[in-house]
């Protein structure tokens, strides 16, 4: 990935155009470059070059058996790497869902499960907005504060009323 990167810098290096179009082009494409070598992207090098003509189909056929043995290793860590992300993104999914863990969900699962939770939501706002209109009348509130009663789950105790 090193003579890659090499490769690439001596190419795209801003600092040595002259024209000031192709100076921001090499800029942006030296940009890419910095990225995808300090996440050690070896397809985005590998891209950046195909990109820029440092490699043509002849070039591909003339790369030895060790180089392309070497580029497959680093690519199956690449996707290795991804298919951990992509789990680690879905299992937290799931847990902020409150889904069980492990199981996978079809679109059409996930809208039914949106719109349950939109219909209670809508629920929950109606029943808010209900109390809301008894506090809003001091009557109200006070036979509403008459029978309020808050129970504790208390093994020791039982449910006690307070």
């Amino acid at each position: 990935m090193r003579d890659i990167f090499r490769k690439l810098a001596s190419a795209l290096h801003p600092d040595r155009e002259t024209d000031p179009a192709e100076r921001g082009r090499k800029t942006a494409l030296m940009q890419r470059a910095n990225v995808a070598y300090a996440a050690n992207d070896l397809l985005d090098l590998l891209g950046l070059q195909l990109e820029v003509d440092q490699i043509d189909q002849t070039g591909l056929d003339n790369l030895g058996d060790d180089r392309i043995k070497q580029y497959n290793r680093i690519l199956d860590g690449q996707v290795s790497q991804i298919k951990f992300e992509i789990i680690a993104l879905e299992t937290a999914f799931s847990l902020d869902m409150g889904w069980e863990f492990g199981r996978r969900r079809t679109p059409k699962a996930m809208m039914r499960g949106l719109r349950a939770d939109i219909a209670e939501m809508r629920a929950n706002v109606k029943h808010i907005e209900a109390e809301l209109d008894t506090f809003s009348d001091l009557k109200k509130l006070k036979d509403w504060l008459k029978d309020y009663r808050i129970v504790v789950n208390d093994p020791a105790y039982g449910d006690s009323w307070f």
